[in-house]
């Protein structure tokens, strides 16, 4: 559903469990909840998956963040694999195409609710080059803003570190496989990391294909049938923010999309809007780009 404002109606803190997504991560726990839908309720969790009880945890806080899987809010909570989950699952379920990687990243990035860190630092953070405590100390002060209960201050800054590493390389020498702590969303380009600071980055052509454009693009769009390049830009979860794409970057993916039929853009003097097909959805978008 379209945000007009930055907001914070609910959120959650820690659902991680202090770790990022790990390679294999959302392919063990597809397969499994495929296989199982109570997989995570089962006492032999961690041997089904091969990983502490920590890690079971996360996994499947992250299937949920990622969009993957869904499970109700009360009752017996059992996790099916969501439209989105199936049709990854029948095409990339090793995750080895960034167009894959991208989606589960703007769901992530969008996603207020489950991930609200990672929400505020696409979304309420600018910065072209900081250190992590001065993005900490920023979010911090906005999520204050943007909600009127207690929270622990401790929490929400481990989240907002733990955001940052998942899309870091960490630069520390791992001894095997296993103890690899790298987020494979570290692929798509969105941040670097110097000597002392982080900067955001714009992704590369040879990674960000439009459709991903056109995913983030249609997801923000709501139940409205046009939009404009400047509420493109700047409105929260649209693909400025989630992207991290410029007037010139985004106006060259709207040209190809155009080209594509799949959107029209109209630049006048005063307003530029783009028109994309109507009732085209985003899982449309996905089962397109599966599909070419």
């Amino acid at each position: 559903m379209a945000e007009t404002a930055l907001k914070i109606d609910k959120f959650h803190l820690k659902g991680n469990a202090s770790f990022t997504i790990r390679e294999g991560w959302l392919t063990k726990g597809m397969r499994n909840v495929a296989q199982d839908p109570e997989v995570f309720l089962r006492e032999n969790a961690t041997a089904t998956l091969g990983v502490g009880s920590a890690m079971v945890k996360s996994i499947r806080f992250w299937l949920q963040a990622a969009g993957l899987t869904s499970e109700p809010r009360a009752g017996r909570r059992v996790q099916t694999l969501t439209q989105l989950g199936q049709i990854i699952m029948n095409n990339d379920p090793y995750f080895e195409d960034l167009f894959s990687l991208y989606v589960v990243h703007a769901n992530i990035a969008s996603n207020m609710r489950l991930t609200t860190a990672w929400y505020l630092l696409f979304n309420a953070f600018d910065a072209q080059r900081f250190t992590r405590t001065t993005m900490e100390d920023h979010l911090l002060t906005t999520f204050k803003e943007l909600v009127n209960v207690d929270f622990s201050e401790a929490s929400f800054r481990d989240d907002c570190a733990t955001a940052l590493k998942t899309y870091v390389a960490d630069k520390v020498k791992q001894t095997s496989p296993e103890d690899n702590m790298q987020c494979p969303l570290v692929a798509l380009g969105l941040f670097e990391k110097g000597k002392d600071m982080f900067e955001r980055t714009i992704p590369s052509p040879e990674k960000l294909h439009p459709y991903v454009v056109l995913y983030v693009l249609i997801s923000a769009l709501g139940n409205r049938t046009s939009i404009s390049l400047d509420k493109l830009l700047t409105e929260p979860n649209n693909v400025g923010k989630i992207l991290h794409l410029n007037n010139y970057h985004l106006n060259a993916y709207l040209d190809r999309l155009q080209a594509d039929g799949l959107l029209t853009v109209q630049r006048t003097a005063g307003l530029n809007m783009i028109y994309p097909v109507a009732d085209l959805t985003a899982l449309d978008v996905v089962n397109q780009y599966y599909g070419r």
